[in-house]
């Protein structure tokens, strides 16, 4: 069973959100599938996003990719990074990162 919970929730343990921050600190790619960054768990999305400091690329699938894209930026806010988006709207099979 994961710990990771949905920020309505209030189940947040700063412990194991430190652990994962920990985890992700050398990220440099991140692939989003059918998540759309809602408003009202920004606090913990932006957490982890910026716990990725080295983050180069966001691949994102979703039949709405563009609209998730929006949404994944304004996380971002207020960090300056320079983000290349490959976005996917297919969604047969899972996105596997073309550095894999």
């Amino acid at each position: 069973m994961t710990r990771l919970s949905f920020a309505w929730e209030n189940a947040k343990d700063d412990v194991f959100m430190d652990s994962v921050c920990r985890t992700i600190i050398n990220a440099e790619i991140l692939v989003v599938i059918g998540y759309s960054f809602p408003f009202f768990n920004r606090e913990i999305d932006r957490r982890i996003v910026s716990a990725m400091p080295k983050l180069k690329t966001v691949y994102i699938q979703d039949p709405y990719a563009s609209n998730v894209q929006e949404n994944f930026k304004a996380v971002l806010y207020p960090n300056n990074y320079q983000i290349n988006y490959e976005l996917r709207t297919n969604v047969a099979q899972f996105v596997l990162p073309n550095e894999l």
